[in-house]
């Protein structure tokens, strides 16, 4: 029967010894006390975290360390909002643009208002190409004829 008996405080930090009882209390592993958890692997989210300890006296299996590891959960992960409408474009004197725009979140709150956190960018612009009529006067008579924004 094996059995694990706390040895005491060493400059390895606690010591665990593994002894074969039914041979007399041979040794057969000594190892470390475990390390101090590793950061998470995940900035936000959640992600993992691993400590090891090591075999360092007796018969040590082939791997000479054992990994623990936990399951760790930060703040939420920056996301963006679902986009906005495009914006109208409203005149066919020139080119006019449009835009739309959406937000950077962690979690419910908005973060700041450019979106740094956030892949991307907060804004979008495109050009709008207007086809409408405009009423044109001459000095006898008023005539109506369709003018594309995006010949002129």
């Amino acid at each position: 029967m094996d059995r694990s008996v706390l040895v005491g405080k060493s400059r390895l930090g606690l010591v665990m010894r593994k002894l074969d009882c039914s041979n007399g209390g041979t040794l057969l592993q000594l190892w470390s006390d475990w390390s101090d958890w590793l950061p998470c692997s995940a900035s936000c989210g959640e992600g993992i975290q691993i400590r090891v300890r090591k075999c360092i006296a007796g018969n040590c299996p082939k791997l000479d360390s054992v990994i623990d590891q936990r399951r760790c959960v930060l703040r939420p992960c920056p996301e963006w909002t679902s986009w906005s409408d495009w914006s109208d474009c409203l005149t066919c004197e020139r080119k006019e643009v449009r835009h739309r725009e959406r937000h950077c979140r962690i979690g419910l709150i908005q973060a700041d208002a450019e979106g740094h956190e956030c892949p991307g960018g907060a804004k979008e612009i495109e050009t709008c190409d207007i086809s409408c009529e405009i009423s044109t006067f001459t000095s006898d008579k008023k005539s109506r004829r369709k003018v594309n924004t995006s010949d002129r």
